[in-house]
């Protein structure tokens, strides 16, 4: 009984203590609720204050992406036309290794532009001196040059010169080149003769030419078709000219009707072959036809000091035909080169007698020329010059490049220029022998001192049937090509 008892005030006590706790766990619970409630709320609100801060976000970077593509279209625009421009805009090229020259050319080398030119200050020193000048200094020669493209197919040079105190025109000449094989030239150039002759004048191995050129034409006015076959191995030339006294660069207007046919084929047989040591050998013949009539200035023949050693009487005159051929070749192979030719020129001359009649005989002169090179730093001979391997740096301890030379050569005069009195035995020399070597230093491409010593000697040429002195001479030379 006793422990029914308390089993029911236990009971009674939970009761009464579940009633008097439930309203106060029932305010409890709304408050909780109404808290979470307010939290929910306050969530929702930033929720949505968050959405609202995304929306503008998204606006904003919507307006700054289109304010960057914007930019990105003005730099587009800005980069094409610059790049229009820049293809507008010609190129500007200073050829400092080669040749020299400030070149301007057209973003489609469609045109180039070309301004340049060299400058030779000599010295001549005579030891034993023939008659003719005194040992000076001057200005050989003073070239500067214009020449370009038009159009990709229409080349152009105008180069006068300015040395030894006088004005020549030297070229000036339009070149046109659809084909490499098949080119067209008119104007004033070089007739295709002479190998030394040909040689540019800035690539000569000795300061003065050999004694072949003397008999070999300089420039000339007319036109030519010439051109490159068979890969580079055959070189041709063959045009139609006024004509000119040899070793002359001819006045810029014809006095007479006649006019020269000239032509040259060069043939470098090896030049498509692997092996260098023939690709540098080549060899070829030249030749001329034309009239010659009277008041055309007849040959005066020089000296590699340039003292005249035969010229023809005053009475005498071109009076007919006049021919020339040519053969001739080079070899360059490594440091080592090797240049000859022949020339030999006949023209008809003619003289009054006494009596008044006329006399007339074909004169036939001829000259042979053999030249040696060999670049003792080792660099490549070459018909157009050497390139050092490093210029002259006296810092560095670079010299350029080194060259000996070597040439004989002679000119023989026709007997019966004197048998038939169109010179004087006691003032013309019948031949003249010269040899010659010289150092030539290549401080870079673009500027040479040459220094030749050259003996020449000759038969007849004196008074009373005697010879002629020999001739010495130092010839120096700075070449400057800018």
């Amino acid at each position: 009984m006793f422990k029914q008892r308390w089993s029911w005030i236990h009971l009674a006590a939970a009761v009464a203590l579940w009633l008097a706790v439930s309203p106060a766990l029932a305010q409890t619970t709304d408050a909780t609720v109404r808290e979470l409630e307010k939290r929910i709320a306050d969530l929702e609100r930033q929720v949505r204050a968050l959405q609202a801060a995304s929306q503008r976000k998204d606006r904003n970077l919507q307006a700054v992406d289109q304010r960057v593509k914007v930019l990105d279209r003005k730099v587009d625009v800005q980069q094409q036309a610059q790049r229009q421009l820049t293809r507008t805009l010609p190129k500007v090229d200073f050829n400092y290794r080669d040749q020299g020259g400030l070149t301007l050319k057209s973003t489609d080398g469609a045109e180039r532009f070309t301004v340049g030119g060299w400058v030779q200050a000599d010295g001549r020193y005579y030891t034993t001196q023939a008659p003719g000048g005194a040992s000076t200094f001057l200005m050989r020669r003073v070239r500067p040059y214009f020449e370009g493209t038009i159009d990709n197919y229409y080349d152009f040079r105008v180069m006068p010169d300015f040395g030894q105190g006088a004005f020549t025109l030297q070229d000036a000449f339009a070149d046109i080149h659809y084909f490499p094989q098949l080119r067209l030239r008119a104007g004033k150039f070089k007739e295709p003769m002479g190998l030394e002759r040909w040689q540019d004048d800035r690539w000569n191995e000795f300061v003065e030419r050999g004694l072949p050129t003397q008999l070999v034409p300089d420039r000339s006015i007319g036109a030519q078709l010439h051109g490159m076959l068979l890969h580079d191995v055959i070189e041709y030339h063959f045009g139609v000219f006024n004509g000119s006294t040899d070793n002359v660069a001819t006045s810029d207007i014809d006095t007479n009707n006649a006019k020269d046919l000239s032509g040259r084929i060069f043939v470098r047989p090896f030049a498509t072959y692997a092996s260098e040591a023939l690709q540098g050998f080549g060899v070829g013949l030249a030749g001329t036809y034309g009239t010659s009539e009277k008041g055309i200035a007849l040959d005066t023949l020089k000296t590699a000091g340039q003292n005249v050693f035969f010229q023809y009487n005053r009475t005498a005159f071109a009076a007919g035909d006049r021919y020339r051929y040519s053969p001739q070749f080079y070899y360059y192979g490594g440091p080592f080169g090797l240049l000859g030719e022949f020339v030999y020129n006949s023209q008809k001359i003619g003289r009054f007698n006494p009596a008044g009649s006329a006399v007339n005989h074909q004169i036939s002169n001829y000259a042979w020329n053999l030249t040696a090179n060999y670049v003792l730093t080792g660099e490549d001979a070459a018909f157009d010059g050497i390139n050092p391997r490093h210029n002259f740096d006296p810092r560095a301890g670079s010299w350029g490049a080194l060259e000996l030379v070597a040439r004989v050569d002679q000119l023989v005069v026709d007997p019966d220029a004197f048998k038939y009195g169109f010179a004087n035995p006691s003032l013309s020399a019948g031949w003249a022998l010269e040899w010659g070597v010289g150092f030539n230093w290549w401080l870079s491409r673009r500027l040479k001192l040459q220094t030749d010593y050259s003996r020449t000697t000759f038969h007849q040429g004196a008074a009373n049937g005697g010879t002629r002195k020999p001739e010495s001479v130092f010839l120096q030379e700075l070449q400057l090509i800018f």
